[in-house]
């Protein structure tokens, strides 16, 4: 099969045809949906190091404060990213018929939104400042918006790359830019460029991946006016207004809470507040980014088919939370000591905040993997309903904390999430093929055997030996969690059958690729 892919021919214009047809991708749904999760995690794990070398260096050189202009300007960005590119791109992989003049049309429409999307945030960029008294968040803002508007010229090209789970070619992209961008920001910050350096590494980051996914994917827009009220772009057009509705909204509720520390604390208390909130979710972050394309790709390839749809929702919830939980877990009973080793003494003070975000990012796990689940079925407006209920439960959550400081905010986050864990999984579970009781059983593994590795090492921690160097205690210390985690992971009901069904999966990457035809493989290596 591999030398007839090899063989199969394909000129431009038969790779521009399978790149808008599903009909393979759903006849090779479970060995590519495997196969795409493995190499996103793998190219993101590699990402995380080059992403951990950086920071360590970049926290070193700079302050916190040259991290808290950065993390003034984050909340916005995030929003103006949702609404111009991200929102788009899930709405183009959750459809199942599309063609060349419809992407053409969504080109173009994304364009405008971007240009919009981006002189909103440049004109607000003044008025940014004056909230955090902080007149570098100014300039800051504008780059970030012209940065932002520059990333929606590959946004169609990406996501027709992830509708057929060519998930390789991105993150080969996304490598090569990260690689580019850390050597520039490094650079600039030994210059002397402080919080600038930063600016460059987003900006040169989203440019370089800009210009190799417009080299690399084979789709070109038609220089001529497409209709813009075809069905297919309505029903995207439609489907991105939900589900940008719903980011926008639920946008206040995650978001404030960085906007409020920035607000009355200032750049130092924004750059440790924001740094802690990163780090602590960044296990959990880095899995549910890096598998969001994937899942919503192959989950809407089989949301007709209950009993699929249940078991590559299973198959991909409980990894995410089988290696992001026990991070947690280990981080926040070593708080101080990754502090110490990942961004140097300067950052200690942002220990509490880091146990607090642990808590936080526990309890809103299951509400962002339902995001997963509204987005595959389509019910973007239950997602919309559901974030109305969620927002002013955060919003005064966190405007109670602010009343005694930016750790009263951070407990505020912690408590609010944990307490809306169990709802929002019923709520997004309700009228979708996986029952309650099921996603329960997911998480309460990795959970309980992550409470108990926790525990035990606190309970040890008296009785082991202070060591040095600091990196070997704490080596040593990850690895006696890890053990009692391991060990309570597959003692606990179900654990071997649970393993075996993980293994069974791993299975699909060696002979998944044998399973691929011979025009979808070719048009992998191809792009490749």
């Amino acid at each position: 099969m591999a030398d007839s892919a090899r063989g199969y021919h394909l000129t431009l214009v038969n790779r521009e045809e399978l790149l808008f047809k599903t009909d393979i991708v759903r006849s090779e749904l479970r060995s590519r949906s495997v196969r795409s999760s493995a190499v996103t995690v793998a190219f993101r794990g590699t990402q995380m190091l080059v992403f951990l070398g950086s920071a360590m260096i970049l926290a070193r050189v700079l302050s916190p404060s040259d991290f808290g202009v950065q993390a003034m300007v984050l909340p916005a960005s995030f929003l103006a990213n949702n609404l111009a590119n991200h929102s788009l791109q899930s709405a183009v992989i959750h459809r199942e018929s599309l063609d060349s003049a419809d992407a053409s049309a969504l080109f173009r429409y994304v364009l405008r939104v971007g240009l919009v999307v981006a002189a909103v945030m440049a004109v607000l960029a003044p008025f940014m400042a004056r909230l955090y008294h902080e007149p570098r968040v100014t300039g800051i803002a504008i780059v970030w918006a012209a940065t932002i508007f520059a990333a929606t010229f590959s946004a169609i090209q990406e996501a027709l790359l992830k509708r057929q789970l060519l998930f390789g070619v991105i993150m080969k992209a996304h490598m090569a830019a990260l690689i580019v961008s850390v050597l520039v920001a490094v650079g600039a910050a030994l210059l002397g460029m402080g919080y600038w350096s930063l600016m460059l590494q987003v900006a040169v980051m989203e440019l370089t991946r800009v210009v190799i996914i417009w080299i690399v994917c084979p789709w070109r827009p038609s220089l001529g006016s497409a209709p813009t009220t075809r069905d297919a772009v309505l029903a995207v057009r439609r489907y991105w207004m939900g589900l940008s509705a719903s980011r926008a909204v639920s946008w206040i509720g995650d978001h404030l809470d960085r906007v409020i520390v920035g607000s009355v604390g200032g750049a130092l208390a924004a750059g440790l507040y924001d740094s802690a909130k990163r780090w602590a979710s960044f296990a959990f972050q880095e899995l549910h980014m890096s598998l969001a394309d994937v899942a919503v790709g192959s989950l809407s390839r089989v949301r007709d088919e209950r009993e699929r749809y249940r078991v590559y929702l299973r198959n991909v919830f409980l990894p995410i939370l089988s290696l992001s939980l026990p991070v947690m877990g280990f981080m926040f009973v070593d708080a101080r000591r990754v502090l110490h080793i990942l961004l140097g003494d300067q950052w200690l003070a942002a220990d509490g905040f880091v146990r607090m975000m642990c808590i936080a990012t526990v309890g809103a796990a299951g509400g962002k993997l339902m995001q997963w689940v509204y987005m595959s079925l389509g019910q973007t407006d239950r997602q919309l309903r559901w974030t109305f209920v969620t927002t002013p439960l955060n919003v005064l959550a966190v405007l109670l904390g602010a009343q005694r400081g930016a750790y009263g905010v951070a407990v505020a986050v912690a408590i609010v999430n944990v307490a809306l864990a169990v709802p929002s999984l019923w709520y997004g579970l309700r009228v979708s093929p996986v029952a309650l009781r099921e996603c329960l059983t997911i998480f309460l593994r990795p959970l309980s055997a992550a409470v108990m590795a926790a525990l035990a090492l606190w309970a040890a921690d008296p009785h082991l030996p202070r060591m040095r160097p600091d990196l070997v205690a704490l080596g040593l210390r990850g690895l006696l969690f890890g053990l009692v985690y391991a060990t309570a992971w597959i003692a606990l009901p179900g654990g071997v059958r649970a393993w075996r069904n993980i293994v069974a999966g791993m299975s699909e990457l060696r002979i998944g690729r044998s399973r691929e035809s011979a025009p979808s493989a070719a048009l992998a290596e191809s792009i490749t």
